[in-house]
């Protein structure tokens, strides 16, 4: 608002703030409007300056050295000369409480700092008008006496003199008419009896009223409910004497919301008693929007997840999040004033720090992702986007940080991948383990019969039960490769978890090197679990080998279980396990430790880091896979120099659902005569098996796929009394060979033979339709007792 100077008459403003900055804006900003400024940089000098000029008004700062803002008004109105100077303070809100002491203090209004130049001309030319229409008022008041006086003391001119009078009345209140009128702020004054008596045209332009419309209604009816209850307090104060500066909401007629700031003084006649208030409106809607939504945004940002953080242009943290406080375990008082290289953990190198500040230098967003370190030591990882902020200059002055803690995300990533990529080796292992079980199945029963022919004619050679042997160690072998990738059968019963560690305890005693001590801890009242316990035994055993090899010197091997109840928490770090109860299994040695590289790969078939005479790497694989068969899942723990821990869960019993059932024993063999149908696609395996079955007297028939087996059936259906069936058959397989068998004739007896697990549909449809199974590769006599089975109906 400009300030329209009359005649020579420049109104004397006294500027006080410590501020250099400050000072030197108020003091430009009210020379350009037409005031002669005198500024003062602190509280004692400005209270000399009072006493050599008196100012018409005094813009005064709380917050100073020395002697502050409330002393220095504290002295004004305490001193008849200063008392009717105006104040207003101008300061940053701190509290609510700042206001009332400011008004308290005798001051007639107060300006928050940051100020708006428009708010602060605004105030200025207010209350400077007020002093004015004050003075006015005064002088009008002491010349309105005189008149009278001379009037008692001249009766003759009374008529004359009151016409004059009347007249300069009248046109001192057009004048006061107009100046309301004309007055950029809202006006408002009200009756004693809270009814309105008179409002500007400003005033009735904020709220959308006609200035007819409001007279004579109560102010309360252009208030919110809740508001007169604040409204009714201030009039009693008003009543008392009390100006104050205040804050209120009304309702505009359009039903919209309008904020004002509120300068309000109670009016009172020649006697003393309340006549009413008087009241200026400054319309703050705008300003109340803005903080509205200043303050959304910053409620926003608390609540996020995300961890946000402030800094200057230096990189000086200004602000952090609670969010980040909870991540980092730095609490914001710790945070700011700090840098963000607090969380640095010396994972990444100078190069990448200097390419992301040569990015946000650019005035470019940059993204990517930090391993960073806690408060407690622990490392983290989070994605980040670091966004610079520039002024009107296209200067820098910030940078916003938005980070998201992903380490269980990127855990469960990793073991995703590694998942797949022991799927597929066990899918690869599995298959290959299918073609050396044939092969080894040809060597280990021709070496058989060869003996059993040799036998018959009193001869023996040593060579074939070698033969023989080996054949049966890589079939061991073979079991191991397909206990990785779960394809073999197992037996599982509820079993005590504790029971089995000690009785491998009992045979590690007799293998492990006495210079390595065995500690058992295990918690009483162990909950049981649904395993097969040869397997478990060698899951222990491979693990205490490892643990044995990993320390040549002695040291020490614990073995703990307890029970535990995982929660959803944990299994999100853990994708192969869902919550619930567990017991867990850990194996610990202080040994030499191995490299994150060699972790990585541990659980790998084939993969060692001893010789080539010292193991097949096949042991951590088959725990691998022994583990997934049973539900559960192993983790290693392990550092160079400081040992390795493994960690094993096993769902209790409760909790278990076995994807394997274990078959019944297999019943003694016994003399045959019958004809068998045996169907294989490998020839040899067929003639091994022709062989076998001929050597135990029965009449054999051969097929070399499912479809030629269903074509022999069907010619010889009333001579068969079993089909010897090969589950994994290209094009058609056992279980669809099967199938038609049973359209052919219902009441075929079909013994299935097969070197994996069989699961799910097939197994149920095989339990129904089959008469038994046999795994291979097998021995004669295995073979023979399972036909033998069949055909006997055991």
């Amino acid at each position: 608002m400009n300030k329209e100077i009359t005649g020579a008459r420049r109104d004397r403003i006294l500027v006080v703030d410590d501020t250099t900055a400050d000072l030197q804006l108020l003091t430009s900003l009210l020379t350009e409007q037409g005031y002669t400024v005198h500024p003062a940089s602190d509280g004692a000098l400005a209270l000399r300056f009072v006493q050599l000029v008196l100012p018409d008004l005094i813009l005064l700062d709380v917050r100073m050295p020395g002697t502050d803002g409330y002393e220095v008004c504290r002295r004004l109105k305490a001193d008849e000369r200063t008392r009717a100077i105006p104040v207003i303070f101008i300061s940053i809100l701190e509290d609510a409480l700042d206001k009332v002491k400011g008004l308290q203090e005798g001051a007639v209004d107060f300006i928050t700092k940051p100020f708006q130049p428009e708010e602060v001309l605004s105030r200025v030319g207010i209350h400077l008008r007020l002093r004015d229409l004050t003075e006015r008022l005064e002088q009008k008041v002491s010349e309105r006496t005189e008149e009278l006086m001379i009037a008692n003391q001249r009766l003759q001119h009374e008529l004359a003199e009151r016409e004059r009078a009347e007249e300069a009345l009248r046109r001192s209140e057009e004048k006061y008419r107009r100046i309301v009128d004309t007055a950029g702020e809202g006006i408002w004054m009200i009756g004693p009896d809270g009814v309105t008596t008179l409002v500007n045209a400003k005033m009735a332009e904020m709220l959308g009223y006609s200035a007819e419309e409001m007279v004579g209604r109560p102010a309360t009816d252009f208030m919110f409910g809740d508001d007169k209850p604040d409204h009714e307090a201030r009039r009693e104060r008003r009543c008392r004497g009390v100006s104050e500066t205040y804050e209120r909401r009304f309702r505009r007629k359009d039903g919209e919301t309008l904020w004002t700031s509120i300068s309000a003084t109670g009016i009172f006649d020649d006697e003393g008693r309340f006549n009413g208030s008087f009241a200026m409106f400054t319309d703050i809607t705008q300003r109340k929007r803005a903080e509205a939504q200043l303050i959304r945004l910053f409620t926003a940002v608390e609540h996020a997840g995300e961890s946000i953080l402030v800094t200057d242009s230096e990189g000086t943290i200004l602000y952090v999040n609670p969010a980040f406080e909870k991540t980092t375990g730095y609490a914001r008082h710790e945070a700011i004033g700090s840098n963000p290289r607090i969380l640095r953990s010396g994972k990444h190198d100078k190069a990448f720090y200097q390419q992301m500040w040569n990015t946000l230098l650019s005035r470019n967003i940059w993204r990517g992702e930090f391993t960073n370190r806690k408060k407690d030591g622990t490392l983290y990882e989070e994605t980040a986007t670091i966004s610079p902020v520039m002024d009107e200059a296209d200067r820098i002055v910030n940078f916003v940080a938005v980070k998201r803690d992903v380490t269980g995300e990127n855990l469960l990533q990793r073991q995703l991948i590694q998942a797949q990529k022991m799927e597929s080796i066990g899918t690869l292992a599995g298959g290959i383990a299918h073609d050396f079980n044939n092969l080894l199945h040809i060597i280990a029963g021709h070496a058989e019969l060869l003996e059993m022919d040799l036998a018959e004619k009193n001869l023996k050679f040593g060579e074939l039960d070698a033969i023989r042997q080996s054949a049966r160690r890589g079939a061991d072998l073979i079991k191991q490769i397909l206990t990785f990738s779960r394809r073999i059968d197992s037996k599982f019963e509820s079993i005590n978890l504790n029971q089995e560690v000690k009785t491998t305890e009992r045979l590690l005693n007799r293998t492990i090197p006495k210079m390595i001590e065995i500690e058992l801890r295990l918690e009483p009242g162990l909950e049981r679990v649904r395993a097969d316990s040869m397997l478990i035994e060698q899951v222990l055993i491979n693990l205490a080998v490892n643990a044995k090899d990993a320390m040549p010197e002695g040291g020490r091997l614990t073995i703990e279980t307890e029970n535990v109840l995982l929660d959803e928490e944990h299994c999100r770090c853990h994708a192969e396990l869902v919550p619930g109860r567990y017991v867990l299994l850990r194996v610990s040695d202080t040994g030499h430790g191995m490299s994150e590289a060699v972790r990585e790969h541990i659980f790998e078939p084939f993969f060692t880091t001893k010789g080539l005479a010292d193991g097949t790497g096949l042991g951590l694989a088959t725990a691998f896979g022994i583990l997934k068969m049973h539900g559960g899942h192993i983790t290693c723990e392990s550092e160079v120099g400081k040992g390795t821990t493994f960690q094993i869960h096993l769902p209790t019993a409760e909790a278990f659902t076995p994807d394997m059932e274990h078959e019944q024993e297999a019943a003694a063999v016994a003399g045959a005569s019958e004809k068998i149908l045996v169907v294989d696609d490998e020839p040899m395996i067929r003639d091994l098996a022709k062989r076998m079955l001929e050597k135990a007297g029965y009449s054999v028939l051969t097929a070399g796929s499912g479809k030629e087996g269903i074509e022999v059936y069907g010619r010889h259906k009333s001579e068969i009394s079993l089909v010897v069936l090969d589950l994994v058959m290209p094009e058609m397989g056992g279980k669809q060979c099967l199938e038609e068998l049973l359209k052919v004739d219902p009441q075929v007896k079909a013994l299935i033979a097969s070197g994996f697990a069989v699961k799910g549909n097939t197994k149920a449809f095989l339990d129904a339709e089959a008469k038994g199974m046999v795994s291979k590769p097998f021995d004669m006599n295995e073979m023979l007792r399972a036909v033998r089975n069949v055909l006997d109906g055991m």
